[in-house]
């Protein structure tokens, strides 16, 4: 995991630093040892994200690019090996408590029978009830990381209702109050189409098993919350 996290903070800086450097080399020698400034700052750099920074010009400028991997790099890094770690911790725990039932299991079955049993039965009522006292305490230890997981989960799920619901409504509003009245006919059958299409229920799915719109949605958030 950690190849695959270094990979992809490093790809896009040695990309784009090459694609600089490229752009300079050929513009050096394509104007007899002038630099055309114009080819290079058109040049677009790769981004781990396509998103705003401040108002910086960092797909640009290597200047303001190099400011923004500067902080965005250590930062996706950081948050990269806090996720990992999490799922690593949750799985070799839940793993650690499994073996422990397997021992408990094997020590049942390699136990001798009948009156000898009793010599073995001790150390097995006691790793069992550590092992039980180590799932409880597992338990515990998880709520709050799976809490928050379910926490996230529905607010991302509440974001993408709320946005899918939002543009439907809003092109809904634009294309009726465009005039389409006073349009030709073919193009208000095409209006109409659009104002239909704008009618059918949009949600999310969870693969090919469920699909959930704003009614069922806030059904369930009702039906949760009695």
């Amino acid at each position: 995991m950690m190849i695959l996290i270094m990979f992809y903070l490093v790809a896009p800086v040695i990309t784009s630093f090459g694609v600089y450097f490229q752009s300079i080399w050929q513009s050096y020698h394509q104007t007899n040892n002038t630099i055309r400034t114009w080819d290079i700052s058109h040049r677009q750099f790769s981004l781990h994200m396509e998103q705003d920074f401040y108002g910086l010009q960092h797909r640009t400028n290597i200047l303001h690019y190099t400011l923004y991997i500067a902080v965005i790099v250590p930062m996706m890094f950081t948050t990269a090996c806090t996720v990992h770690m999490k799922v690593l911790t949750i799985a070799s725990s839940v793993r650690y408590a499994e073996m422990l039932l397997h021992i408990v299991m094997l020590k049942v079955d390699s136990s001798p029978k009948q009156k000898s049993i009793r010599e073995e039965l001790h150390d097995i009522i006691h790793v069992h009830q550590r092992t039980l006292d180590c799932i409880a305490l597992l338990v515990k230890a998880l709520q709050p990381a799976l809490l928050l997981q379910l926490v996230f989960c529905v607010f991302i799920w509440c974001l993408m209702m709320l946005y899918f619901t939002i543009t439907a409504v809003e092109l809904s509003e634009s294309v009726y109050a465009c005039g389409w009245p006073a349009m030709d006919r073919d193009i208000q059958q095409g209006l109409r189409m659009v104002l239909h299409r704008t009618q059918s229920p949009v949600g999310i799915k969870a693969g090919k098993f469920c699909f959930v719109d704003m009614e069922l949605f806030q059904k369930v958030c009702r039906d949760s919350l009695h």
